[in-house]
């Protein structure tokens, strides 16, 4: 068998002091363990408050995302009935756009402001009308008995104008003097046209 050696004193006081240094570098080290164990829970701790914050965002985003959900098939069914609207007017519009196409190239400001005018006094015009030119116009088949009657006397009374001696040529020159006015009056608005081109 085999001896244990024992150790010599000096060997024992050798471990001794081996051993004492030892442990005064593991107390030496016990307030950084403390400090580091407390430094890992501060972490840990911030761990958890960041795990938190990011399981209440995931809820938030997981409630956003059902909002949007909803909000996606209500506006599918915006866009559905739009389209259907959209699609029952098309030949419509389609008819129409050359005329708006037309309209918007050709209408100056001034040209809208006089029809946004014109649709304001329309409530007026329609009252003057119903009460004023419609009642004159109801009556106009009585009158036409009476124009002719009047036509026919201002023949009779032209043919016996005619017969008076001299007042032949005084017809014969207001006839003239007509005749002369209305060729200026249609110059006239033969300029007036050829100014508004």
């Amino acid at each position: 068998m085999t001896r244990l050696a024992v150790p010599g004193p000096r060997e024992l006081l050798r471990l001794t002091t081996s051993g004492y240094q030892a442990l005064e570098q593991a107390i030496g080290l016990l307030p950084r363990v403390i400090a580091l164990i407390g430094e890992i829970e501060r972490i840990v701790s911030r761990a958890d408050a960041v795990v938190t914050e990011v399981e209440r965002t995931r809820q938030r985003a997981d409630t956003v995302i059902e909002q949007s959900g909803a909000l996606i098939e209500r506006t599918g069914g915006v866009l559905d009935g739009a389209n259907k609207l959209l699609t029952g007017y098309q030949p419509a519009l389609d008819r129409l756009a050359p005329l708006v196409d037309q309209l918007a190239s050709t209408t100056s400001p001034d040209e809208v402001a006089a029809a946004i005018q014109l649709i304001d006094e329309l409530p007026k015009l329609v009252e003057a009308l119903q009460r004023d030119i419609l009642p004159i116009l109801a009556t106009l088949d009585n009158v036409g008995p009476d124009v002719r009657e009047l036509l026919e006397t201002t023949k009779e009374f032209n043919e016996i104008l005619g017969s008076v001696p001299g007042l032949g040529r005084i017809k014969k020159r207001v006839e003239e003097e007509r005749a002369e006015e209305e060729r200026a009056e249609e110059e006239r608005a033969e300029q007036l046209d050829g100014e508004r081109e």
